[in-house]
C-alpha cells in the first residue's frame, strides 16, 4: 500500500493513504502548530493527558485494559486562557499520544476506537470535513487512524508492525446500512414531552423484552413484531415531533423570541399568551397521531426499512457477533448478555434511555467480544501480535460506553476493582493530571492507585 511520505517534527511518517494528502497536512499541522500539546518527541511518558475526561485500568485474566473517555462534547483549546499554566512539554494530547504509541510499540498493542465499522471513507463524513478545531478528541484520534476505515490495506496493521486498530461501531456498516440511527436519538432532546409520554405508555412495559432482542436473548415472532412496532412508532414520533418543534420555532420567531427560554424574561401577560399558543399547537399535533392498524404497520415497515435496512443490518450485527463469540472459548455466551442486560435494566425504565440502550447495546457488545477473543496467526495479523491474547488494550470512546465496560468488568468478575479510576460526572473536564510521571509501557499495576491527581478543566 502506498503512503503520503510526508514527516511530522520528530520524523514520524505520517501513515494515511494515497489519495488523502489532506490528512497527512492536518497531522503534521496537530504536531507543529499546537506548542502546548505536545510532550517532545515521544509522548509515551506523560504528566498531563489532554483530551478525555475518564480513565481507569484494569487487570483481567492477563489482559492489560486502559479505558479513556470522553463526553463527545468538548474540543481541544489552550489550557493557558483557564489558568492552567503547564510548561509545553508537560501536556500531551491524546490523539497524538495514541499515535506515537502505536508507532513506537515494541509489543503487541491493541487500540480500540468507538468509530465507525465501514467500508469506505466519505469525505462527506463531518469528521473528515471540518475543521479540526471544531472536532472531539475521538474525533481527531479517527483522523489519525483514518487508514483504519478503509478496506484497501494488506494488513490489519494500521502504524507499525506491534499495532492493531479495531473500529468497534458496528451499528454503521456502511453509509446507507445503519442498525440503529442516530436519527432516534432526537427523541431524547427535540420530541415534545407529549409525545414521549404516549409512547412510554405504551412501551414501557415491554422494556425489558425489546433489550432481550437487541441482544439476542430472545428471538420469538412475536417480541420481533413488538420491536418492529417500536422502531416505526419512534421514526413516527420523531416526524411529528419535529413537525411540532418547526410550528414552535415559527410561533417564537413571530414573536421576536430566540427560543422557549426566553419566555420566562417576559411580563406574565406576555409569558401567558406565548404558552397558551405553544400549548394549542401540541394539542392539536397530538390529536392528529394516530397508531397504526396491522395493515398499516406492515406498509410503514417496508418503507422504513427500504430507507434504513434494518432488517439487512441486524441479520449482519447477529452473525458477527455469532462469529466474535466462536472466537471467545472463556467468555461464557448467556453470562455475558445476562449481565449486559442486567446492567441496562437497571436504568429509569424511559423512553430516552431505551433508545440510547438500543443505541449502545450493538457496540457495548462487540467491544467486550473484541477485547478477549482468541486470535489465530495470520497474514493479515502484524509481525509483533502473533500471539493468541492480546495483553495490551486501550479503549478510547465515549464516557457512556467506559462506565458500560466498568459495570460490566465488575459484575462478570465478581466485584472486580481497577488498578486506578477517575471521574467525575459533574465536571465535563478535558485533561487527567498524573500525580507522577506516567509511562504506559512500563507502569506496573503494583503502583499505588491514587496514580491520578484530578481532572482538570479546560472548557467551561
Amino acid at each position: 500500500m502506498n503512503h503520503c511520505h510526508s514527516l511530522t517534527k520528530n520524523k514520524t511518517p505520517c501513515l494515511i493513504p494515497t489519495g488523502g494528502r489532506h490528512l497527512c497536512h492536518i497531522h503534521q499541522s496537530y504536531r507543529q502548530n499546537s506548542k502546548y500539546l505536545m510532550n517532545g518527541g515521544n509522548s509515551t511518558p506523560i504528566k498531563v493527558l489532554v483530551g478525555p475526561n475518564y480513565i481507569s485500568y484494569w487487570v483481567i485474566d492477563g489482559h492489560q485494559i486502559l479505558l479513556l473517555g470522553e463526553s463527545h462534547t468538548t474540543a481541544f483549546q489552550n489550557p493557558d486562557q483557564f489558568g492552567y499554566h503547564f510548561k509545553p512539554n508537560e501536556l500531551t494530547r491524546v490523539d497524538v499520544w495514541l499515535h506515537d504509541l502505536s508507532v513506537n510499540a515494541k509489543q503487541c498493542l491493541d487500540i480500540m476506537l468507538e468509530s465507525p465499522y465501514i467500508s469506505d471513507v466519505s469525505q462527506n463524513d463531518p469528521v473528515f470535513s471540518s475543521n479540526p478545531q471544531d472536532l472531539t478528541p475521538l474525533q481527531l484520534t479517527r483522523k489519525i487512524f483514518a487508514e483504519c476505515l478503509t478496506t484497501h490495506k494488506t494488513s490489519m496493521t494500521c502504524a507499525g508492525d506491534y499495532t492493531r486498530v479495531h473500529l468497534l461501531d458496528i451499528r454503521k456498516r456502511n453509509h446507507e446500512n445503519i442498525l440503529i440511527d442516530f436519527y432516534f436519538m432526537s427523541l431524547a432532546w427535540i420530541v415534545p414531552q407529549q409525545y414521549l409520554n404516549k409512547i412510554e405508555e405504551r412501551y414501557m412495559e415491554h422494556y425489558e423484552l425489546l433489550l432481550k432482542y437487541l441482544l439476542g436473548l430472545d428471538s420469538r415472532k412475536e417480541v420481533e413484531l413488538l420491536m418492529k412496532q417500536f422502531v416505526v412508532d419512534a421514526e413516527q414520533y420523531v416526524r411529528c415531533g419535529n413537525d411540532l418543534w418547526k410550528t414552535k420555532n415559527t410561533i417564537l420567531h413571530s414573536e421576536k423570541l430566540e427560543s422557549e427560554d426566553e419566555i420566562y424574561q417576559l411580563k406574565e401577560k406576555d409569558r401567558q399568551r406565548i404558552n397558551d399558543l405553544l400549548d394549542s399547537a401540541s394539542s392539536k399535533h397530538l390529536q392528529n397521531f394516530q397508531w397504526l392498524s396491522p395493515t398499516q404497520l406492515l406498509t410503514h415497515w417496508e418503507q422504513f426499512d427500504a430507507i434504513y435496512h434494518w432488517t439487512e443490518s441486524f441479520s449482519y450485527y447477529q452473525s458477527l457477533i455469532n462469529k466474535e463469540f466462536a472466537k471467545n472459548p472463556k467468555l461464557d455466551r448467556q453470562r455475558v448478555l445476562q449481565t449486559l442486560l442486567q446492567i441496562y435494566s437497571q436504568k429509569n425504565h424511559k423512553i430516552n434511555e431505551l433508545i440510547i440502550s438500543m443505541m449502545n447495546i450493538p457496540q457495548d457488545l462487540y467491544t467486550i467480544l473484541r477485547m478477549f477473543i482468541e486470535y489465530q496467526p495470520s497474514k493479515r495479523t502484524p509481525k509483533g501480535c502473533q500471539s493468541l491474547t492480546n495483553e495490551k488494550i486501550i479503549f478510547f470512546g465515549g464516557n457512556n460506553h467506559c462506565q458500560l465496560l466498568e459495570k460490566f468488568f465488575r459484575l462478570y468478575w465478581h466485584d472486580l476493582k481497577p488498578i486506578f479510576h477517575h471521574y467525575d460526572p459533574n465536571n465535563d473536564a478535558n485533561f487527567i493530571i498524573f500525580k507522577n510521571i506516567y509511562d504506559y509501557w512500563s507502569f506496573n499495576e503494583t503502583q499505588p492507585i491514587d496514580l491520578i491527581e484530578k481532572v482538570g478543566h479546560l472548557l467551561f
